[in-house]
């Protein structure tokens, strides 16, 4: 219960540094009454903040975790967005693939980049096809520079 009650906290509080340790204790503790408690803190959004509850998100071994990175993929917050994105490519696995490849379309170019620096960490070798394609329509320069390294060229 203290555990659930210090990763509700914000950014920026006294406890901050208990959040921390709170989130990623619930992470690595695995129990699938704990991912509703990471995501909704996830859901709260800030940049740094959704970043260690995505990441607690990530290192909980349950499909359930993997279900509520996918779901934050579809927050209208970036940030939000963002960090369920690069804990989808620390997470790995078919569903955060796909998941994955399927960001690489989204209208935000920073979610565009953060997917592709994610899909490197996973091992982009198997998203090569949908790396490929959307290097023939990347408008922004930042994101095809990172496709390039993604595929090696």
């Amino acid at each position: 219960r203290a555990c659930r009650s210090a990763a509700t906290q914000r950014a920026g509080s006294p406890a901050n540094l208990a959040v921390d340790r709170a989130a990623l204790a619930l992470g690595e503790i695995g129990a699938v009454d704990d991912v509703a408690t990471l995501a909704r803190a996830l859901a709260r959004g800030g940049e740094t903040m959704a970043s260690k509850f995505a990441l607690a998100l990530a290192r909980h071994r349950s499909d359930e975790a993997v279900a509520a990175l996918t779901t934050a993929t579809a927050s209208p917050d970036i940030d939000v967005v963002r960090a369920a994105a690069m804990a989808l490519g620390t997470r790995g696995g078919a569903t955060a693939r796909a998941t994955l490849e399927a960001l690489l379309d989204h209208a935000d170019r920073r979610v565009r980049y953060t997917t592709v620096v994610a899909l490197i960490d996973l091992g982009p070798r198997p998203s090569r096809a949908a790396l490929k394609r959307r290097k023939t329509i990347e408008t922004d320069a930042e994101v095809r520079g990172a496709i390039r390294k993604a595929l090696g060229r």
